[in-house]
């Protein structure tokens, strides 16, 4: 974005060094978020906030806030808010736009409240799935690259919960195009990785992609864990990948190789 556009970056608890303005910004308290809107008036907002330690602030009320500053301020704004596969249960794969969110964990139960938000705005609601990157590493990668290093997990891999991982530069490709292409009848997109894969087979082929052995990746099954997780949340993005630019990689692919951790 910041190559055409000038971007105002916020940020909650980690700064990110970046070549463009960035500022601290607790989406949970009503008058930072309208006076940043005030100072700003943006012409649109990429909503991608949430604290697991505060669901409820961080995506319900901090999606109030935002939505009710810029119909104060700046109705004309665009508003793109980044949303999750487990607003479904995964009873019914795959999940398709026009399906109804159905979710069984409490973070699925807070995006999809404020997903009704957005819908009510007249925002667009991106439906997403595991995200990873290795520039720097997302966390998840950093966990499991960390553990094969050391041969000590902070869990085990579930090989009955599919997903549909996505590489970080194709999902913030995605982005850019939906909310400045002129797709404004679209107002619920799928976007994930093109293939669907078990959090196991997952966690193998990044540790293979970073020269490990991937039998070293522990192994576990949701249905024998006792846990209550969504079992199959593929989402359906075949309208994102026939209307978009983008291209959305398997795991694996050039531009998407981890690199073994330092």
């Amino acid at each position: 974005l910041s190559h055409d556009h000038q971007v105002l970056g916020t940020y909650h608890e980690h700064p990110v060094e970046a070549g463009w303005q960035s500022l601290r910004l607790d989406i949970r308290d009503r008058d930072s978020v309208r006076k940043v809107m005030a100072r700003f008036q943006p012409d649109i907002i990429y909503h991608l906030a949430y604290s697991m330690a505060d669901l409820e602030g961080s995506i319900e009320k901090g999606t109030h806030y935002l939505i009710e500053a810029l119909n104060r301020l700046n109705p004309s704004c665009g508003f793109v808010f980044v949303s999750t596969d487990i607003v479904f249960s995964g009873n019914h794969p795959p999940s398709q736009e026009r399906h109804d969110p159905d979710p069984i964990l409490p973070y699925g139960e807070s995006k999809k409240k404020a997903e009704n938000m957005v819908r009510r705005a007249g925002g667009v609601i991106i439906r997403t799935s595991l995200v990873y990157g290795f520039d720097p590493h997302d966390p998840r990668t950093l966990e499991l690259l960390q553990g094969l290093e050391t041969g000590e997990f902070a869990y085990p891999y579930f090989a009955d919960e599919y997903r549909c991982p996505i590489f970080i530069d194709d999902l913030c490709a995605a982005l850019v195009e939906i909310g400045i292409g002129k797709y404004d009848l679209r107002t619920i997109w799928h976007v994930a990785g093109p293939e669907t894969l078990s959090r196991y087979a997952f966690a193998r082929k990044l540790a293979r992609a970073a020269g490990f052995d991937p039998q070293k990746v522990p192994k576990a099954m949701i249905t024998e864990s006792g846990l209550t997780r969504p079992l199959n949340v593929t989402l359906d993005c075949t309208l994102a990948q026939k209307t978009l630019g983008t291209t959305f990689r398997t795991v694996g692919m050039p531009g998407g190789k981890a690199g073994r951790l330092e």
